[in-house]
């Protein structure tokens, strides 16, 4: 007997120095006997489907809401790649590090959209970053960020 599994996800983005990403997350797992009901996708599907439900959601999406009244939890990471100074004198150093930051945004779920069962998530460009709401980081005691 085969077993099919289709998928209902679960949206969070994630934003690293520049780049932004909306990602599935944790599928959360419907089982189906029948392999006849589970969508599949033709080469070069996921593609266009990924353009088409970007723009819709895009056309919908409002970034000065944030995405829940009660407040989101980010989940940050930090990773110091490099320290390239360090001033005793001055009480101060100089680092090269990777900022992350990963949150739950219920304006960027796609996974009803037409074309999303192709999809695990959608990779932003940079310059897509101003068109979706970002945590507000404060780094207490920085000099510059």
């Amino acid at each position: 007997m085969v077993r099919r599994v289709a998928h209902v996800v679960k949206v969070s983005c994630s934003y690293q120095m520049g780049h932004a990403r909306v990602i599935s997350g944790l599928p959360l797992a419907k089982a189906s006997d029948d392999p006849s009901e589970e969508p599949f996708c033709v080469l070069g599907q996921a593609e266009k489907a990924a353009t088409r439900i970007l723009t819709e959601l895009l056309s919908k999406y409002d970034r000065n809401l944030v995405p829940k009244m009660k407040g989101v939890d980010v989940d940050v990471e930090l990773l110091i790649q490099r320290v390239s100074e360090i001033s005793e004198i001055q009480s101060a150093s100089t680092m090269h590090i990777l900022f992350s930051q990963i949150w739950h945004d219920p304006g960027l779920s796609f996974e009803h959209e037409e074309g999303a069962h192709c999809l695990t998530n959608l990779s932003l460009s940079h310059r897509m970053v101003d068109n979706i709401w970002l945590p507000n980081v404060c780094i207490v005691n920085s000099k510059g960020f």
